[in-house]
């Protein structure tokens, strides 16, 4: 049984690294590979994109990557987690870059190749503050960037880094051109890794900021759990207790979460808190009802977000078609999913091709690996039948 005082070690939601990561080993060993070169003092290749929608484990993973050379690497690698957030200008991102004791040197080399005749005052900075500000013009924003660039490997040749960017479909559009040039100036001399994690918009967003040689990428795609991953996420962290589960219940359960991580760590949490309650250490058919009350409680407010999204961008008719035509079939070629669009009413002055991006991009739809054409799948098919319900109670 679970003493009354044990805490869930499931953690729904949050990017927070679950008890069991399962179902990530290709994801693992890619990061592991890149790694291993930095332990040499050698530059990964490329730089890593963590593609998927919401809920998918992106968070989770890098977080237990950043634990993993922080455990392992701490004294030879640096790591830097950062988000859009933090680094909504090239000013602040530099910030971040260049480690506190090397500012005051960098503003001095800074001021010398803008513009020897101006001012730090006239630049925005105090040379003994912890952060920079810069207003420059055009021309001198150039500058600036090559100036990232040197300094970003000036920093790796003393020590190898990982920049972790979660969230990096809102970076900015400046921030990002910056970053991403200077990682590829960098990785040509010193040993520094980028890796940008974000929903399917973060293409998109990559394509805007005109970095041809970001699609050169390393690309992981965390998907939805198989079976017996889904089934190892909820039994072996309560393994320890010991509990063990019904087969009906343990199938029926694993139905319901569809392989979704979220969903996994949701029923994995209820289900603790219900055998904490009954005092019992297996889960049957009483243990797993008391759980998805609760489950499906939690589960509405997730639905409700994405079908507010969805009809928000005047997308909820087309969803339930696309839902309709999911239910029968598991994927879709892109050409059935065009033409499905194409056959549909879509919203005013809006092509097919848009509507696919739109609903892609919320995670509505998903392809979890882009260079297979058929593999046009369900994001969440619940979710797809929670929104039928929704546009069928509103008409």
């Amino acid at each position: 049984m679970i003493p009354p005082q044990e805490l869930s070690p499931f953690n729904p939601g949050d990017g927070i690294i679950p008890p069991e990561l399962t179902g990530r080993e290709q994801e693992q060993h890619e990061l592991q590979g890149c790694l291993a070169r930095l332990q040499q003092k050698i530059a990964p290749s490329n730089n890593v994109i963590v593609c998927s929608p919401r809920g998918n484990g992106k968070t989770a993973l890098l977080r237990w990557f950043e634990r993993f050379i922080k455990e392992g690497d701490a004294k030879t690698i640096d790591t830097l987690w950062l988000t859009p957030d933090e680094i909504p200008t090239t000013e602040l991102l530099l910030n971040q870059l260049v480690r506190h004791d090397w500012r005051t040197k960098f503003a001095k080399d800074l001021q010398i190749s803008l513009d020897a005749t101006v001012s730090p005052e006239a630049l925005g900075m105090s040379l003994g503050e912890a952060s920079l500000t810069l207003q420059t013009g055009a021309a001198q924003q150039q500058k600036f960037r090559n100036l990232v660039a040197r300094e970003l490997t000036a920093r790796c040749m003393k020590k190898p880094l990982v920049v972790i960017i979660d969230e990096a479909h809102t970076l900015d559009i400046e921030t990002g051109r910056t970053l991403l040039n200077a990682s590829q100036k960098t990785r040509a001399a010193a040993p520094f890794l980028l890796i940008l994690a974000g929903t399917p918009g973060l293409q998109k967003q990559l394509q805007r900021m005109g970095a041809t040689f970001w699609e050169r990428s390393e690309r992981l795609y965390p998907n939805l759990l198989s079976y017996r991953d889904t089934a190892d996420a909820l039994l072996k962290p309560l393994e320890k207790y010991p509990v063990t589960c019904e087969e009906d219940c343990l199938q029926a359960i694993i139905r319901d979460t569809q392989g979704y991580p979220y969903f996994v760590q949701l029923w994995g949490d209820k289900l603790f808190s219900a055998l904490k309650q009954r005092g019992q250490a297996r889960i049957d058919q009483q243990i797993m009802a008391l759980a998805h009350d609760e489950v499906e409680t939690r589960k509405k407010y997730f639905y409700r977000d994405r079908y507010n999204e969805i009809k928000d961008a005047r997308l909820a008719p087309l969803a339930t078609i696309l839902g309709s035509a999911f239910s029968g079939n598991p994927s879709l070629t892109e050409r059935q999913l065009e033409q499905l669009l194409r056959n549909a009413e879509l919203p005013p002055e809006m092509t097919p091709e848009e509507v696919a991006t739109i609903l892609h991009e919320l995670g509505y739809i998903w392809q979890g690996d882009p260079d297979n054409e058929s593999n046009w799948t369900a994001g969440i098919p619940s979710l797809m039948k929670y929104i039928e319900q929704q546009v069928t109670q509103s008409e």
